[in-house]
């Protein structure tokens, strides 16, 4: 999906609902703007602008979000 958003916009609907694994990968992408493709041992680079929503308030669930990945989407 971040390859496909390249100089665009991904949008991730129902953030709240990640798992703790991907909620890591999500905040190296934020962080450091790369990633690994599933099937390939190459860096690569992501250049594109992150929308986030959710219904759920995330301020509520410390235990279930994490809260580094909360301040980098609410920044």
């Amino acid at each position: 999906m971040i390859s496909r958003a390249a100089g665009g916009t991904l949008f991730l609907d129902e953030v709240g609902e990640l798992s703790p694994r991907v909620q890591v990968k999500l905040l190296r992408v934020l962080q450091e703007g790369t990633y690994n493709r599933i099937d390939e041992d190459r860096e690569r680079t992501a250049r594109c602008r992150v929308v986030a929503a959710t219904h759920r308030k995330l301020e509520d669930e410390r235990d279930a979000f994490r809260d580094d990945l909360y301040y980098r989407l609410a920044a």
